[in-house]
């Protein structure tokens, strides 16, 4: 069905559903318009039937635009020993804005580690005077952030008695190494 925007005769293209696949494992399922991944759609990346990548949310000229949701999975490959093992710069997830294929806008990015960003992005990079991280052992940044960098940030040398967080049985890596602590916290000598 082909509808005509108003006096122009210009053909105007209801969205459709559909689902193109790349290679196996490869996949998009949501919205087209006019032969472009447009609206609201979910894209895969897995390998031998396992997920290691996903985003899922709007869609504008075959790039994320808008609000959505990647998430990053351990590596799964038959090709390398070493994708096997668990990589903390995998099992991230940044929920926000994007806007031409890149984080830009209000987004949190949830890091492996435990670690939390939240606020402004610009292009990819945290860029917000007033960004909040969170780190792995609890400890908050907020304030300015510029291209990725925290622009008022001060070291602090850790307690000699320091206490480690691994986090809560939502924690990726907590899962992937298999710690049970009812505590949520260990204590560690350094």
């Amino acid at each position: 069905m082909v509808f005509c925007a108003s006096d122009s005769f210009i053909p105007v293209y209801p969205p459709r559903f559909g689902r193109q696949q790349w290679r196996p494992g490869v996949f998009y399922e949501g919205n087209f318009r006019e032969g472009y991944i447009s609206g609201y759609g979910r894209m895969i990346w897995q390998e031998s039937g396992v997920r290691n990548e996903e985003y899922r949310g709007q869609w504008e000229l075959n790039m994320p635009h808008g609000n959505g949701v990647h998430i990053w999975d351990s590596l799964v490959s038959k090709k390398h020993d070493l994708d096997k093992q668990c990589s903390q710069q995998m099992n991230n997830k940044y929920d926000g804005k994007w806007e031409q294929g890149r984080r830009h806008g209000y987004g949190v990015f949830l890091y492996a580690n435990g670690a939390k960003y939240q606020g402004l992005w610009r292009e990819n990079k945290k860029h917000d005077p007033r960004g909040r991280y969170t780190f792995e052992d609890g400890n908050v940044y907020s304030g300015p952030f510029v291209d990725d960098i925290m622009t008022e940030y001060k070291t602090v040398k850790a307690a000699p008695d320091a206490t480690l967080n691994i986090g809560g049985e939502d924690n990726p890596v907590l899962r992937m190494i298999g710690l049970n602590n009812p505590f949520r916290r260990a204590r560690f000598a350094f």
